[in-house]
């Protein structure tokens, strides 16, 4: 019964701990360097942007036809990346880090675009509450990955990679997956976007 779960992985708190600094100082680079990186008529992700520091923020209501088109993108994209991201930081340890500052600068830059805190925090709550855990959560567990089989002996490094790549995708499947439901659930039909 044991051998049942033992896939299930606690992340590592050195792990966690780079992951959490690389997203706040890309955060902080996103915010500070928003001005030079998005003109005020230009596209930022392929999406014109539109700063609601000069434009007072108007609630718009989502039908539910909408809502639903959102929640199976929502599930889409977040499985899809935290499944790319348990695979191919088992495959190299530094991809976690990599996207998690993308994801910290991007970040950095929505919030300057916001202009305003309560406005900011109604855009990223309570679906955030969630999503960013979740995504360090993954963050960590694929570094980890990278690191122990990079790190086992020359005789055996196969066998970890493939036991690793294994355990990731059973731990997708069983702890991720549910969480990132969760997250489409609540960004789609909770968060006021």
């Amino acid at each position: 019964m044991s051998h049942l779960y033992s896939f299930l992985k606690l992340p590592s708190f050195r792990s966690l701990l780079i992951l959490i600094i690389v997203f706040l100082s890309s955060t902080i680079v996103g915010y500070r360097k928003a001005p030079e990186v998005v003109a005020e008529d230009s596209t930022f992700l392929g999406r014109p942007m539109k700063s609601l520091r000069d434009t007072p923020y108007v609630q718009v209501w989502a039908n539910s036809e909408e809502r639903r088109k959102k929640f199976w993108k929502f599930i889409f994209h977040n499985s899809i990346t935290a499944l790319v991201t348990l695979v191919a930081g088992t495959v190299c340890f530094a991809y976690p880090a990599v996207k998690m500052a993308v994801f910290g600068f991007v970040l950095g830059v929505l919030s300057w675009h916001v202009g305003s805190v309560d406005i900011f925090l109604k855009l990223m709550l309570p679906h955030s509450l969630t999503e960013i855990p979740t995504a360090f959560y993954y963050s960590v567990i694929a570094q980890n990955s990278g690191w122990k089989w990079l790190w086992a002996p020359c005789e055996n490094r196969w066998a970890c990679f493939k036991d690793e790549v294994i355990s990731n995708l059973r731990l997708f499947v069983v702890v991720i997956l549910p969480l990132v439901l969760l997250n489409a659930l609540l960004e789609a039909y909770v968060t006021n976007t």
